[in-house]
This record gives structure tokens, C-alpha cells and sequence, in this order.
């Protein structure tokens, strides 16, 4: 079970599987998430599904993957979709 959110993929299953509307709000999230100079990370921990996870997946893999291409990639397959 994933202790993180993936950015790109909660936006791209919203805009092929929900209504546009809805996956706009996603779109705005990921949008969120990006760093300051525009990078997007693998995961967020803000609201981890298993909050006791994510401290042991940083002590054994390291810190969250920033950039990371798939997520920039589901987001502009997102927005593609949207479109």
C-alpha cells in the first residue's frame, strides 16, 4: 500500500474517468504541489493514506523523487484530456 499520492496520475485518472470540472480541481492540486521553479515531485506526504508509513519509506528509499518526468507527463496528459 502507497503511504503517498502520486501528482500526476490523480489528475490524469480524474480528466479520463470524472467529469471535467472535477478534473480541473485535480489539475489545480498538481499545479499546487510543483516546487517553486515549476518541478513536480513523485509523491506528496501532506495527507499520507498510511501516516505511520511514510517515515520508514524515507529511512529506507530517501527523499520523494523531485522532478520526476512521469509526473509532469500524466499532467500534460491530463490537461490534454481536458482539452
Amino acid at each position: 500500500m502507497s503511504a503517498r499520492r502520486t501528482t500526476g496520475g490523480s489528475a490524469r485518472t480524474s480528466a479520463s474517468a470524472i467529469e471535467r470540472s472535477e478534473s480541473g480541481s485535480s489539475q489545480a492540486w498538481v499545479r499546487g504541489q510543483a516546487l517553486a521553479n515549476g518541478d513536480l515531485p513523485e509523491q506528496v506526504c501532506d495527507h499520507p493514506q498510511v501516516a505511520e508509513m511514510v517515515d520508514p519509506w524515507v529511512r529506507r528509499w530517501g527523499s520523494v523523487a523531485t522532478p520526476l518526468l512521469w509526473s509532469h507527463a500524466m499532467y500534460l496528459l491530463a490537461e490534454a484530456a481536458a482539452l
